[in-house]
């Protein structure tokens, strides 16, 4: 279990596995992916890591998970090649999707906020369909059948011109200039409530929330009372608000350009830290998570493809 404070006494517990968790990051699985469709291609660094990761997932000592990977590597020439060698270092385990994982938390915030309790517990089935315990434990070979869909592709491996999603970030942080990140913090947090409260939102995607909270016990007709939810700690501090909102808001005061997949990066690690021991990222996100300290907040060691021989020889000690 991790345990983190936020305002106003509030404490936020997420359920976490006895056996050490790895989100994989997409770049090393397509190097993993190439080395096997043609040996001697790929990064030397990241084959050296699938060996021990390999050995230590064998013996139930690791579990590696995917997050949005599957969707970015569908489609390349070695799609099956990098799924195979996901398949071998997660068993089959990946999260739910990001959007799903965001109603599971913020439904356990809205039954805290309306029982008045000052914790706030994330069960592990929020992210999983499984209990990585039983996998990692479960007999040698035996893969998880995950009942998690798969989203639209997102082909980032494929794309030639600069992608919708980058441009459409570059011109939203031009509305963030000359704020502060704590600025743009505060500003990310009531996201939520901001596109509820300056009619930004569907009335598809408003009625969504409104069952939500009429299943934790809400009323529908008591506006001002779910105006309090949104705009309390136990909506903006969900475990997938509250990092998304801090590497959202570090992206857009950021002197540096936004980069492809800066988008889905930040949805992979909003997803992956509270519950992962190890994180496998790009540099630039590596140092955007400790910059902002949530490396040190979510209790997880942060590597890159640079680091790689490093986070070999960590989990070697497994």
């Amino acid at each position: 279990m991790k345990t983190v404070l936020v305002e106003g006494g509030l404490t936020l517990k997420v359920e976490t596995s006895s056996v050490p968790l790895l989100a994989l990051d997409t770049q090393v699985l397509i190097a993993l992916g190439r080395e096997a469709a043609s040996p001697g291609s790929g990064d030397v660094r990241a084959t050296e890591f699938f060996k021990v990761a390999q050995d230590k997932v064998s013996k139930g000592r690791l579990l590696c998970f995917e997050t949005n990977q599957r969707e970015e590597y569908l489609g390349s020439n070695d799609s099956a090649a990098i799924a195979k060698a996901s398949l071998t270092l997660t068993r089959g385990v990946r999260c739910r999707h990001s959007h799903d994982v965001f109603k599971a938390e913020l439904e356990v915030g809205m039954r805290a906020f309306l029982s008045g309790g000052m914790e706030i517990v994330i069960p592990m089935n929020a992210r999983f369909d499984c209990n990585p315990d039983d996998v990692a434990k479960g007999p040698k070979g035996r893969v998880h059948r995950s009942t998690v869909g798969l989203a639209g592709p997102i082909a980032v491996l494929s794309r030639v011109q600069k992608p919708a999603d980058v441009i459409a970030l570059s011109n939203i942080k031009k509305a963030y200039s000359g704020l502060t990140y704590h600025q743009a913090l505060s500003r990310e947090l009531r996201a939520l409530a901001l596109r509820f409260y300056s009619g930004q939102i569907s009335d598809a995607d408003a009625n969504e929330y409104i069952d939500l909270w009429h299943a934790a016990g809400g009323s529908r007709v008591d506006v001002q009372r779910f105006a309090e939810f949104l705009c309390s700690a136990y909506s903006m501090h969900i475990p997938k608000n509250e990092i998304g909102a801090s590497i959202f808001a570090d992206l857009m005061v950021d002197l540096k350009p936004i980069q492809t997949g800066d988008l889905h990066d930040s949805s992979h690690l909003a997803t992956a830290l509270p519950v992962a021991r190890y994180v496998l990222t790009d540099a630039n996100m590596k140092d955007r998570l400790r910059r902002r300290k949530l490396d040190r907040r979510w209790a997880v060691d942060v590597f890159s493809l640079r680091t790689l021989g490093t986070l070999s020889s960590e989990i070697r000690k497994l």
